[in-house]
Formats: structure tokens, C-alpha cells, sequence
């Protein structure tokens, strides 16, 4: 039996989410999924991943509206990307995750891996923008360094992330929620 907020969001759930192993699935689902989102038509250029939603984002159930979302908004907008010229969305649909809890963050992200596979396959974008570690490791399991090693520069997609008529191009750089919550990071994003 599907939870009643599944049936309104069907896409999120019909690629193959493990739901059933995700600690918010658990015990009568106290996540919300957060919807993908992308206005444009065919195949987005830049994809924006990020972690998870947070609690503006679950209330909303738009990715990147709160703290964050504002500051991505803002270093984009200096960059010349207009927010509705990208897919922006989560590695993990649901949220929020308690601030701290990392293991259950990463089962989260874990279980959510498959449907944001398929999401990404199905709009192939030429360009995927991991924002933060989580969004990293997701995406390039076997870069196994900190972000810091890795921002910037063009990565290589993880193996099950490709197909064989699309590899993405990979760039990582800090979440903007490092940078709010002090991180010495700030001239270094806009420079990504």
C-alpha cells in the first residue's frame, strides 16, 4: 500500500525508488517528496543536484526554495544561469533529515539512487552540477576524496550513471547550505 502523497507525485516514484529500504519510508513515511523541477522542454543542458530537501522545500515541495535556494539562486544569476534553464533536483526526493544525522542521510540518498538514475537518464542533460559531497558520491561513487579535492573540475560519471548513448559531463561544488553555515568556502563557489 502506497502512501496517499505517492499517488499525487507518481513520476517520483515510478522509476524504481527502494523505498521500502529508505528510513523514511519506514514506519508510515514521515518524509515528503520533493518534485523535480524543469519548465523547459526536451533535454535540460545543466541538471543541478543537490541532497535533500529541507524543511522549505518539503513545505513547498520545490527543490532549493529555502536559505539555500537563494544563494544557488544568486551565485547562478552572477554566473548568467537563469534558475528556469536548469533541472534542479535532489538525490534524495524526501525530507527532511534530521541536521546531523548523516547515516540516515546517505540510507536516504542510498535508497533514492535508482529513481534519480532514471530521472537523469530519461532527460539526459548534458551537464550535471553535484552539489555537495552526498550529490558527489552519488553520482561518482569512486571518487571516495572530500569535494574539495574534486570542485570544479570535470569528473567522470560513475559507470551505472551512463548509458550507452549518453555519458554526462560531472562538476561538483560546495551546497551553498556549507557556505551559510559559515564554511570558508564562499569565494571558492563563485569561482566554480
Amino acid at each position: 500500500m502506497f502512501p496517499a502523497q505517492w499517488l499525487l507525485q507518481p513520476q517520483l516514484f515510478a522509476d524504481g525508488a527502494e523505498c521500502w529500504r529508505c528510513p523514511l519510508g519506514k514506519n508510515g513515511f514521515p518524509g515528503r517528496p520533493v518534485r523535480t523541477e524543469w519548465y523547459g522542454t526536451g533535454s535540460p543542458r545543466l541538471a543541478l543536484v543537490g541532497e535533500l530537501p529541507g524543511r522549505r522545500e518539503v513545505q513547498l515541495s520545490r527543490p532549493f526554495v529555502g536559505p539555500s535556494g537563494r544563494l544557488l539562486d544568486f551565485t547562478c544569476g552572477q554566473a548568467g544561469i537563469a534558475r528556469s534553464g536548469m533541472m534542479i533536483m535532489n538525490a534524495g526526493a524526501c525530507g527532511p533529515v534530521p541536521s546531523g544525522a548523516d547515516e540516515m542521510k546517505e540510507a536516504v540518498i542510498a535508497a533514492c539512487r535508482p529513481r534519480l538514475l532514471a530521472e537523469l537518464r530519461r532527460y539526459r542533460p548534458e551537464v550535471i552540477l553535484a552539489v555537495g559531497a552526498h550529490a558527489l558520491r552519488v553520482l561518482a561513487p569512486e571518487l571516495t576524496s572530500g569535494i574539495t579535492a574534486f570542485r570544479g573540475a570535470l569528473l567522470p560519471v560513475g559507470e551505472d550513471v551512463k548509458t550507452l548513448d549518453w555519458t554526462p559531463k560531472l562538476i561538483a561544488t560546495f551546497h551553498p547550505a556549507y557556505i551559510l553555515r559559515g564554511g570558508d568556502a564562499e569565494t571558492l563557489e563563485h569561482s566554480d
